[in-house]
C-alpha cells in the first residue's frame, strides 16, 4: 500500500493495519470518532504521523469523508471553510502538509485509514467511507482478507484465511471467490465455489498424501461424475453422491454378456425340490435395482453358468455333478467354485480338484471368499488370509492349467484389496456388488444382483455380467478355459 498522508519525516507509505489505532461508528450517515476533543478546525494525526481527519462542530471528520462534507457544510465559520478545502485540495491532489499549513507536493497516491464496525476491523484505501482499493479486514470470527476492494466489497484478487486455518486465493466478484484456491490442512482444492465458500461446480483437489481427484462437487463435497487416484486405493472412475462414491453407473441391453451362478438352493424352493429346465433358460429379470436401468424389456440368454462345487473340506453340493452335466450337455460354458474357509488352503484345493473333476474346456475354477473380519482375525489377520488365498489358487492353476477367478464383495474390495501383494492382484476379479453402479476395480465378472429371475428356475438366481463385449467373450473361451 503507498499514499499515506502525515508531516515531513513521517513513517513510511507502507504500514500494517495497526498502524492507525482509529475506531469509526457510523452516526446519522455520517462517520463519527470519539477523540480528545482539539481545536474547531484543527488536523488530527495517528501515532504514526498520518492523518486522520479533523474536528468540525464538535465532531470528528476522517479525512477520507472530508470532501463529501466540503459539499453539504458550506455554511460553516470562514476559517473552518478554508481549512477544510485547503485539506480536500490536499487529500484529492495527493498533497501533504506541515504544521504551518505549507503545502509540500508528493507522490499521489490514495487514502488510508482504519474503522471498525460491528466488531469487523479494516486498514487500507478508502474512498467514501468505505474500503476502496488494496486493504485488509478482519472479521468477528478470527477471518482475514487481504486484497482488492471496490464500493465496500471485495472484487478483484484478494486471499481469506478464515477461523479454521483455511485459505481462499483467487479474484472476488460480488464480494463472492466464485472461482479459485482454496488451501486446507488436508490438501489444494482448484476450481469454483458457492456463496458459501463450499466447493461447488467443477473443481480439482490435491491431497497431501498425494491423492487427486478432479470432477464435480456440490456444497464442498464431491458430487456427479469425477475421476479418483489414490495410495492404497483402487482408481475410481465414475459417479460420486455426497462425497461417497458409487461406482459406473450401467445401463442394461441384450448385448451385455450375462450369466447365472447356482447351488443347491436354485433346487429348494418353499420347502420344495425343483429341478432346473435347462432346455429354456432365459433372464426375465435382472434385479430390483438393476431392471431400473434396463433399456426395453428383459428377456437375455444365459451365455455361462457356475456351479458351487465345495465349501472349506466337508460341503459338496449334492446338485452339482446333475448340474454340471446337464449344462455341459445343453451348451454352456460352465465352471465350479469353491466356498473358502479357514481350513488349510491346500487341503481346499485337493478336496475341490476331487470333487469337482473339471474337464477341458470348462470355465476357469472360481474361489469364493465371503469369510467374515471376525475369522479373518481368527486365522490370523489379512497377510495370512491372503497367503492362504495365494496357495488354492497356485495349486489349481496348476492342476487345471488355467487362471483361476476371485471372488469378493465390493467391501472386501475397498478394505483389504489394496493391502494385498501383487501377485495376489494379478489374478482375474469377479465383484458382488448390488445397484445401478458398476465395481470400482478392474474385473473379470459382475455379480450385479442376488434376486434375479430365470426362467427355468424357481426363486431368486445371482445375476452376473461378463466385464467386456461379446467378441472378448469368445475370445476369452478359447485361450482361457481348463487346458
Amino acid at each position: 500500500m503507498v499514499g499515506h498522508w502525515g508531516w515531513p519525516g513521517a513513517a513510511s507509505r507502507r504500514q500494517k493495519a495497526e498502524a492507525s489505532p482509529v475506531s469509526i461508528r457510523m452516526k446519522d450517515g455520517c462517520p463519527e470518532i470519539p477523540l480528545i476533543q482539539g481545536a474547531e478546525g484543527a488536523p488530527v494525526f495517528g501515532s504514526w504521523r498520518n492523518l486522520n481527519g479533523m474536528w468540525v462542530g464538535g465532531r470528528f471528520y476522517p479525512a477520507v469523508g472530508l470532501y463529501a462534507l466540503s459539499l453539504s457544510h458550506a455554511s460553516w465559520p470562514e476559517c473552518v471553510w478554508e481549512d477544510l478545502k485547503a485539506w480536500v485540495s490536499g487529500w484529492r491532489t495527493g498533497f501533504r502538509f506541515d504544521f504551518t499549513g505549507e503545502k509540500d507536493v508528493s507522490e499521489t497516491g490514495p487514502v488510508y485509514g482504519t474503522y471498525t464496525r460491528r466488531d469487523t476491523l479494516f486498514y487500507g484505501q478508502l474512498a467514501g467511507g468505505f474500503p476502496e482499493g488494496e486493504g485488509v479486514m478482519r472479521y468477528p470470527d478470527g477471518g482475514v482478507y487481504r486484497g482488492s476492494w471496490h464500493a465496500g466489497i471485495r472484487k478483484g484478487y484478494g486471499e481469506y484465511t478464515d477461523s479454521l486455518g483455511r485459505t481462499y486465493s483467487g479474484y472476488w466478484r460480488g464480494d463472492s471467490l466464485r472461482r479459485g484456491r482454496l488451501r486446507a490442512k488436508e490438501g489444494t482444492y482448484e476450481g469454483l465455489f458457492n456463496r458459501r465458500m463450499e466447493e461447488h461446480g467443477e473443481g480439482e483437489f490435491t491431497a497431501n498424501d498425494g491423492g487427486y481427484y478432479v470432477g464435480k462437487w456440490k456444497d464442498g463435497r464431491r458430487d456427479g461424475f469425477g475421476f479418483s487416484v489414490a495410495p492404497h486405493e483402487v482408481v475410481k472412475c465414475g459417479v460420486w453422491a455426497k462425497g461417497r462414491f458409487r461406482g459406473e453407473q450401467m445401463l442394461y441391453h441384450s448385448e451385455r454378456i450375462y450369466g447365472i451362478d447356482i447351488s443347491k438352493y436354485q433346487h429348494v424352493y418353499k420347502r420344495r425340490v425343483y429341478g432346473i429346465d435347462w432346455r429354456n433358460l432365459r433372464i426375465t429379470r435382472l434385479g430390483h435395482t438393476a431392471d431400473r436401468n434396463a433399456l426395453g424389456a428383459v428377456d437375455y440368454p444365459v451365455s455361462f453358468v457356475y456351479i458351487k462345487s465345495t465349501e472349506g473340506l466337508t460341503v459338496f453340493n449334492p446338485y452339482y455333478t446333475q448340474d454340471v452335466r446337464a449344462a455341459r450337455r445343453y451348451g454352456f460354458p460352465v465352471g465350479a467354485y469353491h466356498f473358502f474357509s479357514t481350513r488349510p488352503a491346500m487341503s481346499q484345493a485337493d478336496y475341490f480338484l476331487k470333487k469337482s473333476r473339471l474337464r477341458k474346456g470348462d470355465l476357469p475354477p472360481m474361489l469364493d471368499v465371503e469369510l467374515s473380519d471376525r475369522r479373518i482375525a481368527a486365522m490370523g489377520g489379512r497377510d495370512v488370509l491372503f497367503r492362504e488365498m495365494l496357495v488354492w489358487l497356485k495349486e489349481v492353476g496348476r492342476r487345471s492349467g488355467t487362471t483361476p477367478i476371485i471372488y469378493v464383495s465390493q467391501d472386501f474390495v475397498n478394505r483389504y484389496m489394496p493391502f494385498a501383494s501383487e501377485e495376489l492382484k494379478a489374478y482375474p476379479v469377479w465383484v458382488a456388488r448390488y445397484g445401478e453402479y458398476k465395481p470400482y476395480v478392474h474385473l473379470l465378472y459382475w455379480q450385479l444382483s442376488p434376486d434375479g429371475r430365470v426362467r427355468g428356475i424357481q426363486g431368486d438366481v445371482d445375476i452376473d455380467v461378463f466385464n467386456g463385449s461379446e467378441e472378448q467373450f469368445k475370445r476369452y473361451l478359447r485361450t482361457q478355459t481348463v487346458k
